[in-house]
């Protein structure tokens, strides 16, 4: 509670305001903060005097561990946890006491306030990372943990996730704390991603989406909204997987919701298997070039003119390569069934090799 770099910050303010050497005594009576360094871990018996009552105690003589001025307890929370001493003659010390007393008393409180703030969010924080994670049925113990850090995970409600460029994370966190109040769980996933946990006003949630698209439309890459399942984590990874096959595919648009989610996270699935590994390692073997051939022939809807130009070559030059493609997988980019599995190759490369 007392520490001895905060007794001494308060040591150096206070001698910054009076003319007076300052001591502050932990709950032993060992001085652990003062403006004559030489007194710090010796035992100072007026402290030891002042920490059995409440009220402050003047020496007026020199004597063993203990020069004459005022030494008053410091109460927190009703209790003696130290003392903080004036050095001089009672007389003149005397008008300081009060002051010292409550400054040093303030500046405690204000330290265990802002340290009880950092440690409730840090435990919130952890809390929200097993909400999201944690694929259990929630139990009592659970939900009361988190009635405590005032997060009530049985209310009904969406989850949204922002996808945005990394070089603008202070201005969508700014613009976050503007609109969304801190009512919302917000999770920091990493540098360029965020999920909020939002409560079930679909209304203005709608206007808050706007919000952000308006005042970021350029720095948000793909915003997932989604109805929160009983157990949050089912929809969570929804989201993650929609957001990872949207963006591997490129796709245009800023918000994503539920009926469309269903679709993109199913892909992922699809893709996730050795069929698509195995084709991509086989069209790897014609190096780096033949790979972003590939990649560009998918992205632009296999539109031979449009890929040449795109890649600076001739369509004679183009045709080699696709051919070259087919010639490594065995599979032709006239067939359905084979576009289909080399569009989902596409997607895995996209995903998983970068």
């Amino acid at each position: 509670m007392l520490s001895k770099s905060l007794a001494q910050k308060i040591v150096d303010r206070m001698m910054d305001i009076i003319p007076y050497n300052v001591n502050i005594m932990d709950k032993d009576g060992i001085i652990i903060a003062s403006g004559d360094r030489d007194r710090i871990n010796t035992l100072h018996l007026g402290a030891q005097e002042a920490l059995q009552g409440t009220s402050a105690i003047e020496v007026y003589e020199e004597r063993e561990g203990v020069k004459p001025g005022v030494n008053m307890p410091i109460m927190f929370n009703k209790r003696s946890i130290g003392v903080v001493g004036i050095t001089g003659s009672p007389k003149k010390v005397r008008s300081f006491g009060e002051l010292v007393k409550v400054t040093t008393e303030l500046l405690i409180q204000q330290e265990y306030s802002i340290e009880k703030y950092i440690i409730k969010n840090k435990l919130k924080e952890e809390y929200l990372y097993e909400w999201i994670h944690r694929k259990e049925i929630y139990d009592d113990e659970f939900i009361d943990r988190g009635k405590e850090l005032n997060i009530d995970i049985e209310e009904k409600g969406y989850l949204l996730i922002i996808d945005y460029k990394k070089q603008y994370s202070k201005k969508i966190k700014k613009i976050i704390e503007i609109y969304f109040n801190k009512e919302v769980d917000i999770i920091s996933l990493n540098s360029s991603r965020i999920c909020i946990v939002l409560n079930n006003n679909i209304e203005r949630n709608n206007n808050l989406i706007e919000d952000l698209l308006e005042k970021a439309k350029e720095e948000v890459n793909l915003m997932i909204f989604l109805k929160k399942s009983d157990i949050l984590s089912k929809t969570f990874y929804k989201g993650i997987s929609t957001v990872n096959i949207a963006m591997a595919l490129g796709i245009k648009k800023k918000v994503i919701r539920d009926e469309d989610a269903i679709f993109y996270s199913e892909i992922e699935k699809i893709v996730k298997n050795k069929d698509s590994k195995l084709l991509l390692e086989k069209i790897q073997e014609g190096g780096e070039e033949l790979i972003d051939t590939f990649r560009v022939f998918v992205s632009e809807n296999f539109e031979r003119g449009k890929v040449a130009e795109l890649l600076h070559i001739h369509r004679n030059t183009l045709s080699y390569r696709l051919s070259k493609i087919e010639e490594l997988t065995g599979l032709s980019f006239n067939n359905s069934i084979d576009i289909f599995r080399l569009i989902n190759t596409y997607i895995y490369y996209n995903i998983y090799s970068h």
